[in-house]
Parts: structure tokens; sequence; C-alpha cells
């Protein structure tokens, strides 16, 4: 009988290894009690687990370093960037300024001279008239010269270009302020009124701006 077949003995070997019948279960071994049994080897093809694989805080702190890094660099370009933007913008703002407020100063003094004229006993009717014409002059020009209207987004794009035409290349803040369509047309009328008046320009003598006369590249 099968029981009473001795053990298979290898030669060279010391020991015996039992036979194992197919389907019969697996020998006990009595020492797995004690030391418990080895795990089963690893499957073929699976890739055995990443020792190395990083800490939990590894990524959290690096997030935090870029998120840091980021927020540094956008401060450091901020500081560089304004500082240019304010002394183009400076320049340009005093140049228009001075063109607005010189033909809010014409209209001011004709307001001033056509009231008193009005008020005296021999004005007449057309000291009356031309007072009322330079107040609705001057009430408009002081609605379309203000600083929302000439710096507005009709003229100027968020990055503070100006979208109306320049002639030249290489021009001055000063000709881009007299090239600005309110500037342009507000002059023009003014300059006719004078006329018209007999109003002397000329007295009045013409003021430059620091930095007026600097090219838009040398900012």
């Amino acid at each position: 009988m099968l029981r009473d077949t001795p053990p298979l003995h290898t030669p060279g070997l010391d020991f015996a290894l039992p036979l194992t019948i197919p389907g019969s279960p697996p020998p006990n071994n009595q020492l797995d009690d004690i030391f418990g049994s080895s795990p089963s080897s690893p499957a073929e093809g699976v890739p055995p687990t990443n020792a190395s694989t990083e800490p939990s805080d590894i990524p959290r702190l690096r997030s935090i370093h870029v998120t840091a890094g980021y927020r540094d660099g956008i401060a450091s370009a901020k500081a560089a960037a304004v500082q240019a933007g304010f002394d183009e913008g400076f320049a340009l703002g005093a140049a228009l300024g001075l063109r607005a407020g010189a033909v809010l100063g014409v209209l001011e003094g004709c307001v001033s001279g056509v009231s008193g004229g009005a008020r005296n006993e021999h004005g007449g009717q057309d000291r009356m008239e031309a007072c009322e014409e330079a107040r609705a002059l001057l009430g408009s020009a002081r609605e379309q010269l203000g600083v929302g209207s000439v710096m507005g987004r009709d003229w100027f794009d968020d990055d503070g270009v100006w979208m109306f035409a320049v002639e030249g290349a290489d021009v001055t803040f000063a000709e881009v302020a007299d090239a600005h369509p309110l500037v342009k047309r507000w002059t023009s009328v003014v300059e006719a009124l004078a006329k018209r008046w007999r109003v002397d320009l000329d007295v009045l003598g013409e003021e430059e701006a620091d930095g007026e006369g600097a090219t838009t590249a040398d900012v």
C-alpha cells in the first residue's frame, strides 16, 4: 500500500523528501504555531512596494514654498513695473493737464471779462449774449476736460497706451497731449473765440511742465 512506501531518498542529501499525494492537504508544519507561516512570494509581474516613498509632509512643504515664491515674484515684478508706469503716466498726465488747464483758464478769463462788461450800463445785448455763450462753453469744457474724460477708455487702453493717432515715430509727451482729440477740439474752440473777441493769447506765455519735452522712449 502507498502508506507503506518508504520515503524517497535523494542521493547526496542527508534528509528524505516526503511523498506528497496530489489532492491531499499540505503537510502540517508543527513549527507554524511558534514562528508563524512564511509569507507567500509576491505574484509574478507585480512590482514590489517602493520603500523610499516620500513622507506625507514633503508635498505640503513643497506647495507652501512654491506659493511663497510665486508671491515674492509678483511683488518684485510690481515694484519694477509700477515705478516705470508711474514715471510715464505722470509725465503724460502733466502734459495733458497743462493743455486742459490752459483751455479752462482762458474760458474762465473770458467769462469774467464779459460778465463785467455785461453788468456795465453800456454793455448792451451783445455783451449779455457773449456772457451766456462763454458760460456755456466753460461748463462744457469742465465736463469734457475732466480727468475721467481725458484719461478714459475711449482714448487709452488698459495698459495706458493712447489709442488716437499721433504723427511721428519718436514723439514727445507734449505732442501726444496736443494730439488728444478732446484737447485738440477745445484748443480750436478757444482760439476761434479769442480771435472773435480779439483776445491776445500770446500774452499768456507758454509754460513747460517738467519732463514735458522728454520723448516717450526716455521714460
